[in-house]
């Protein structure tokens, strides 16, 4: 995998600008609360195109923005936005117990030593599920794009044999995923220009890093009609 390949291919288009100002609208609509989610799923959506242009080994992988496809880009946006959700719902659950437990303890001396302990047992066991559970969603979501059959995301057993299987890709899937975040993150600190280049580059850089994993996954590289460009 190639995290500058997923930086350096965006310039290669002479139409990327084009291609890549709708998403500057998804990002001001995503801030929206509850409609901001249909933005979101709008987002994954396109880079789902994206990710699946790059596996089947297109040269200009960025996808337009045709009519007939914005309302498959949403559905297919929302169906991953929705196994995103239930695949953190233990993370969310534990969370919201633990911070019950400690603002009923928060103050004194007891209350410091109930938040110590509860961080302490909570945090590796939340690091590990995530780890274990976004590679097992990744998974899922890269076999969905092959077959279009949502089913595939939650295929648990299948996805923990396929995570066991597949641990060097994912991991380093998952180590350039969060050095792509952590630089997106410190653009995204600089105000204005940081900000319009968070919501332009931000789909497209992982959309490519996605590409690339789940073509490592040995997916068959052949155009889907679903996704194709």
């Amino acid at each position: 995998m190639d995290i500058g390949r997923a930086v350096a291919y965006i310039f290669e288009d002479k139409n990327w600008m084009s291609k890549l100002l709708p998403l500057l609208i998804i990002w001001v609509f995503s801030l929206i609360p509850i409609f901001g989610l249909v933005a979101v799923a709008l987002g994954i959506g396109y880079m789902l195109f994206l990710a699946s242009n790059v596996r089947d080994g297109l040269p200009r992988p960025l996808p337009k923005w045709d009519d007939g496809e914005i309302q498959t880009k949403l559905n297919v946006g929302a169906q991953v936005l929705m196994a995103m959700i239930a695949y953190n719902l233990p993370t969310i659950l534990m969370a919201i117990c633990s911070y019950t437990l400690i603002s009923g303890l928060a103050s004194g001396f007891l209350g410091s030593s109930v938040t110590f302990v509860v961080v302490c047992c909570t945090a590796p066991i939340l690091l590990l599920y995530t780890a274990v559970a976004w590679g097992m969603l990744g998974i899922g979501i890269a076999e969905y794009m092959e077959t279009g059959e949502w089913q595939r995301m939650f295929r648990i057993s299948h996805l923990w044999d396929a995570l066991r299987s597949n641990s060097n890709t994912v991991f380093q899937w998952g180590l350039y995923t969060f050095l792509a975040n952590l630089g997106i993150a410190v653009i995204g600190a600089i105000p204005c220009i940081g900000w319009v280049a968070v919501a332009l580059f931000a789909y497209p850089i992982q959309g490519h890093l996605f590409g690339q994993f789940a073509h490592r996954l040995s997916i068959k590289s052949k155009p889907h009609k679903k996704y194709a460009n």
